[in-house]
């Protein structure tokens, strides 16, 4: 029989047993397992959690310095993603079209200027072949002119490539809006000055005349003077082309409005036929309607111009897309031609002097329409406005 003695001892012991493991727990085991707890908030990024501090002084250390690493880690990540943030809302709002591309140069990304431009089949295959690292200057006629630049940033150590998209339309045709304004407005004050004069002489001899051969020879002179007044008037009114004043109107009843100077236009331009097809959706348009009229008939006179005697001009409305199309059947447009339309003062006619593109460019851009002129595969060639 155990003593007491024997007891207290063994009571003792066991004490001592459960002094050692409580102290054991307190002071290593629970700041083992309030660290290992840490690693698995870092693995899992839990950045908004905080350990509590535990009763081992060298164990406080280690949790002071992992609640102030994860204040620092959460801050970092804060301010990340705010700028990733500012840089998504920069991406996307950016006038710039910006293609992101993998290793294999297919697309990863897209901004709404990149896609605008990509949605262009002649276009795209263009633009994405660009050689990387190199920087060009596309021309698609006169009417898009773009940078491409091929480049890479850097991003875990590894250089991905992406494409930047620069819009030099608008640049380059205000320099040559200025350029043309000012040698136009030249020439019509001096032209206008000179022919003024020339023209009350002519009419006076004219009257005077008792020859009838001096009376034809001055008669020509006079429808001389007047046709070159007539196109000098012509040119200035290009550079005085007003801005739109704007409202609301159904493109499809606009066109009807039009239709009947329009056969007759045909009609005196070689016998041509003029064919409507107008969608049934109504099609509404912010515009101004006297100058969209110079465009329309400007635009149908040249078809009429480049088809042959007797065939058909067709204008087109569609409300999806929201578009005005003018087709000819003539003989088309070669690629070199394309690439000079809307250049001032250009003309694929013998007898053109380029002006009724100019006004027709000028009023589109006032408009902010899109415009194209183009021979697709069948041969037909058409003049294209996208009201978007």
């Amino acid at each position: 029989m155990m003593t007491i003695s024997a007891y207290t001892g063994w009571l003792l012991v066991a004490a001592l047993v459960a002094v050692v493991v409580v102290l054991l727990w307190w002071y290593a085991v629970r700041p083992m397992r309030t660290i290992a707890r840490g690693v698995d908030l870092l693995q899992e990024q839990e950045f908004a959690s905080r350990l509590a501090p535990v009763s081992n002084p060298w164990a406080n250390r280690i949790v002071t310095l992992f609640n102030r690493m994860m204040d620092q880690l959460r801050e970092e990540r804060l301010q990340l993603r705010e700028k990733n943030h500012f840089f998504d809302l920069l991406f996307q709002a950016s006038p710039m079209g910006v293609v992101l591309m993998d290793f294999d140069g297919h697309i990863t990304g897209t901004n709404p200027a990149a896609d605008a431009l990509l949605a262009d089949p002649l276009l795209r295959p263009r633009i994405l072949a660009v050689p990387r690292g190199e920087t060009q200057v596309l021309r698609q006629g006169s009417r898009r002119i773009l940078r491409l630049s091929h480049l890479t940033f850097m991003d875990r150590g590894f250089h991905h490539p992406f494409l930047l998209i620069e819009n030099l339309s608008d640049e380059v045709r205000k320099v040559e809006r200025d350029a043309y304004g000012r040698v136009i407005r030249m020439i019509s004050h001096e032209v206008n000055n000179t022919l003024a004069g020339a023209g009350s002489l002519l009419d006076m001899a004219c009257q005077d005349a008792t020859s009838p051969e001096l009376r034809d020879m001055l008669m020509t002179c006079g429808n001389r003077y007047r046709q070159m007044a007539d196109f000098v008037t012509r040119l200035a009114d290009v550079v005085r082309v007003p801005a739109p004043v704007r409202e609301q109107v159904v493109v499809q009843d606009f066109v009807l409005l039009q239709s009947r100077f329009l056969e007759n236009l045909c009609r005196q331009t070689g016998g041509m036929q003029l064919r409507l097809s107008l969608d049934s959706e109504p099609l509404r348009v912010s515009m101004d309607i006297a100058l969209m009229e110079q465009v329309l008939i400007n635009v149908v006179k040249n078809a009429c111009e480049s088809s042959a005697a007797g065939s058909e001009v067709e204008v087109a409305v569609t409300a999806r897309p929201a578009s005005l199309m003018v087709t000819d059947h003539g003989k088309g447009i070669s690629a070199q031609e394309e690439e000079q339309l809307f250049t001032p003062f250009h003309s694929t006619k013998p007898t053109g002097q380029g002006i009724g593109l100019m006004l027709v460019q000028e009023v589109l851009s006032r408009h902010g329409f899109l415009y194209s002129l183009h021979t697709e595969d069948d041969g037909d060639t058409v003049f294209r406005i996208d009201f978007r």
